[in-house]
């Protein structure tokens, strides 16, 4: 799935919940499929969510993924701005602080 074939940009990689915002909220949305698939329970987010959870992009909805939401929402409530979590995972990817 491509994000162009939904109507959407790179912005909304990690907005979990489409409120605009990436924050505390979709982290814990993460977290909570995450364990719903180690459980084995129906999936809690739609297709969509799922692969907007996906941060680094490994093919797999886990822990790394909510860290890496709740990293970024933390950098911006620093004011540290980023165009999109993609550009601070990529900033994180090439050694730097998330800075």
């Amino acid at each position: 799935m491509i994000l162009s074939q939904l109507g959407m940009n790179d912005e909304v990689m990690g907005d979990i919940d489409f409120n605009g915002v990436i924050d505390s909220d979709d982290s814990n949305l993460i977290l909570k499929q995450y364990l719903s698939d180690l459980v084995g329970t129906d999936a809690l987010l739609s297709q969509t969510q799922i692969y907007l959870s996906d941060i680094n992009n490994d093919k797999t909805i886990n822990a790394d993924d909510a860290n890496l939401v709740l990293l970024y929402y933390l950098e911006t409530m620093l004011d540290n701005t980023y165009d999109s979590i993609s550009d601070f995972y990529e900033s994180l990817q090439k050694g730097g602080s998330g800075e």
